[in-house]
């Protein structure tokens, strides 16, 4: 559930970056932030559903 609720998240926040890109260093730097978590996030589950798999 904890997952589930970290992934729903960071894919909030991606989309919140993604509507608030204006050009500005803010906004990258936002955007860049959001893509990392998200990567981060998306590897997290990725092992756990290998790992679940018994991979």
């Amino acid at each position: 559930m904890a997952l589930a609720k970290g992934l729903a998240a960071v894919e909030r926040e991606l989309q919140r970056a993604v509507a608030g890109r204006d050009g500005s260093p803010e906004a990258r730097t936002r955007y860049m932030r959001a893509r990392v978590a998200y990567a981060q996030m998306e590897t997290i589950a990725l092992r756990m559903l290998c790992s679940a798999q018994g991979r």
